[in-house]
């Protein structure tokens, strides 16, 4: 049983005899602290992915079979899931993805939250406060939406004038899109679509700072 690692030793032994001398110049030559600092780095990385590799591993296979069965068969059974095969023709999957993420963007729309709160059968805790500032928000999401769209090309701009951290955080929150326009089919409860809401109305205020700047500096 201790063999592997008796071999071990001898080779780090002849290791260390045959490159000692080298190794012992290259660290006079840059900064020992930084070696020690990334090697630490490294040996702890390689640690973690060691012991977590049989989980990740699992759980890729698990994430690969449930991806394909989802493009093979299961989509259509998944629409019937989430109630939503009388708005998505999931038998045609590139057009219901694509419509999906359309629903996800602009639904509930506002006449949808007003025609709700003067409904009779109106059932919220809150009552018609919640659904006034649902409400209020859609309409600030709406604009915001439009604005941007309109000019796009200066959207374009800003995001490339972003640095990598907001880059970093605008790509999260694009990321639910996606993510609940394919699993969802667009229709997820409005808390999840918040975080597409909260990136638009970013979008916009940096957007209009950038054309603001670009003003004042013409």
């Amino acid at each position: 049983m201790l063999r592997p690692f008796m071999l071990a030793t001898v080779w780090l032994a002849m290791f260390l005899l045959e490159f000692g001398p080298f190794i012992k110049s290259f660290f006079k030559k840059i900064n020992a602290k930084k070696v020690l600092g990334y090697s630490a780095f490294v040996l702890g990385l390689l640690t973690v992915l060691w012991i977590v590799y049989p989980t990740v591993q699992k759980k890729v296979h698990s994430y690969k079979y449930n991806a394909t069965h989802l493009i093979t068969k299961g989509y259509e059974e998944r629409a019937k899931l989430r109630k939503a095969d009388d708005v998505i023709d999931a038998s045609n999957m590139p057009k219901a993805i694509f419509m999906s993420h359309v629903r996800y963007i602009v639904t509930p729309m506002p006449h949808s939250i007003i025609k709700r709160m003067f409904s009779s059968g109106l059932k919220s805790e809150y009552g018609k406060t919640s659904e006034f500032l649902r409400l209020y928000t859609l309409i600030v999401y709406y604009f915001a939406l439009v604005w941007l769209l309109i000019n796009i090309k200066s959207v374009v701009r800003t995001i490339g004038a972003l640095g990598f951290q907001q880059k970093a955080i605008l790509l999260w929150l694009f990321a639910f899109l996606p993510i609940y326009s394919i699993a969802h089919f667009g229709g997820s409860h409005q808390r999840l679509k918040l975080p597409f809401q909260l990136l638009v109305l970013i979008l916009f205020i940096y957007t209009r700072k950038f054309k603001k700047n670009k003003r004042n500096l013409t």
